[in-house]
């Protein structure tokens, strides 16, 4: 075969069919063929072009006589992998998962993870350090004489563990980013106002989380666990800022801020109890599914009378299962919630 036909086979039966190649070179070599031990000599066409999408420079190597394309090969080199995160599965009950770090930065260029903890960098590096900061969310460490959790990878697969930190760090930057996932679908005017969640854990003191603006969690003691480990507290206390940065019209009001959040908590978890093994016991900080009602049970304490909003959503929820099914009840209710809440 000739050079030009050599060209279209390269092109056409290799990595990138449906791109357009450029800066293209054919060249008649000896290939050294090795198969099953023995070494032979093929004559070949090696065919070298470059395309955008994908990115490469594309070598190939056409057998010249029966115009088979015997091997091609990329010379760009991709630093890639995925990085993954060990955390608490729900809470500090001895259950683990291992999920993808989505949206992490990559440090000393704009790349990130996509959503499965995914990277691929066309650069000569072999190893680079890393931090939880992403798109979505940044974790500091407030332990004292504690920095923020550093890690390196060399692509491939990286599991990030408490060995390269504290729990609480890993369990945070997995649970705002499935939070944050829930809202681009339900409630998408949040992540764009509200485009990064700091979050601090280790803070010391015990028994408690807040919101400031940032996600602030305690540490364990005093008969509490780690605040920062509790997913439904993580998702609770997003839900502050939800509160905060959907509402348009009327007063911020405390009680119902905390049912809010208690709400956005059980819409993760589908469990009418509020972070279980918040006691180092295994007890749950509350529960929705007592009843309580407007005004004979207001009692003056936010926490208390913000479970007479959360459980009557839990109520609805329930009716509105019976009667659609989970699913249609879930799709129907989230847009009533959030909009309804916008005022």
């Amino acid at each position: 075969i000739d050079a030009i036909d050599a060209l279209d086979i390269a092109q056409m039966e290799g990595p990138a069919p449906a791109s357009f190649h450029w800066n293209k070179d054919v060249e008649l070599v000896i290939l050294p063929w090795e198969r099953s031990g023995v070494l032979k000599y093929r004559l070949c066409w090696k065919v070298s072009s470059e395309t955008e999408s994908p990115l490469g420079q594309w070598v190939s190597f056409v057998d010249a006589e029966t115009g088979a394309l015997l091997n091609t090969h990329n010379e760009i080199r991709f630093f890639d992998g995925t990085i993954l995160g060990e955390h608490d599965t729900r809470t500090v009950d001895g259950n683990f998962s291992i999920s993808p770090l989505p949206l992490l930065n990559i440090n000393g260029s704009e790349l990130r993870t996509d959503v499965a903890g995914f990277y691929s960098w066309d650069t000569e590096l072999t190893e680079v350090e890393l931090g939880l900061e992403g798109r979505r969310v940044k974790v500091l460490n407030e332990k004292q004489n504690s920095s923020e959790l550093q890690f390196s990878t060399s692509g491939e697969e990286r599991v990030v563990t408490a060995d390269d930190g504290y729990q609480s760090e890993i369990d945070q930057y997995v649970f705002q980013n499935q939070i944050y996932a829930w809202a681009a679908e339900w409630a998408p005017q949040i992540p764009n106002q509200w485009t990064q969640a700091t979050v601090n854990v280790n803070l010391d003191e015990t028994c408690n989380a807040h919101f400031d603006g940032e996600l602030n969690f305690y540490q364990a003691g005093d008969g509490c666990n780690n605040t920062g480990r509790i997913s439904d507290i993580a998702f609770h206390e997003w839900g502050h800022g939800f509160h905060y940065y959907n509402l348009l019209s009327g007063e911020w009001d405390g009680a119902m801020g905390e049912g809010i959040g208690d709400t956005i908590s059980f819409f993760q978890t589908n469990d009418y109890r509020l972070a279980p093994y918040f006691g180092q016991n295994g007890r749950a900080i509350r529960e929705v599914e007592t009843n309580y009602s407007y005004p004979e049970d207001v009692v003056g304490e936010v926490h208390q009378d913000g479970l007479i909003f959360a459980g009557a959503v839990w109520d609805l929820w329930g009716m509105m299962k019976a009667d659609m099914g989970e699913e249609v009840a879930y799709q129907t209710l989230m847009p009533i919630f959030v909009d309804g809440l916008r005022g």
